[in-house]
């Protein structure tokens, strides 16, 4: 879906009228690494909204697992006595922090390249 919305609102982004009077390319690229931040950011904030959303309907609350024996790092730890260590780390906050900023980056990621093709074709 990405890789089809970009290069579609790069075109109307650039229009003749807008590339004749923005000569400085830099300045261009910045706008449309502007852009890729914004439409990055908005993926996320849907992505998170679903998965609430979607984990609210499906188990009944949205409480972090993690730190208990219910939660996946528990399922694939080897060593299950040493999961104790683990639990201060596995705060829901930092599980947030950690789920939103990869996401984000992985799809800030793929849009700054998706506009580098865009601009280089």
């Amino acid at each position: 879906m990405l890789a089809i919305l970009i290069p579609l609102i790069v075109d109307k982004m650039e229009n003749d009228m807008v590339v004749i009077r923005i000569r400085n390319k830099k300045e261009l690229f910045y706008q449309h690494f502007i852009f890729s931040i914004v439409i990055s950011a908005i993926f996320v904030i849907v992505m998170v909204l679903a998965g609430g959303m979607a984990s609210n309907l499906l188990t009944g609350s949205v409480k972090n697992l993690w730190p208990t024996e219910k939660g996946s790092i528990y399922f694939y730890l080897e060593n299950k006595t040493s999961f104790p260590i683990y639990i201060p780390q596995l705060t829901s906050f930092k599980v947030w922090l950690y789920i939103i900023s990869s996401r984000f980056l992985a799809i800030l990621s793929i849009a700054v390249l998706l506009i580098f093709f865009k601009t280089r074709s």
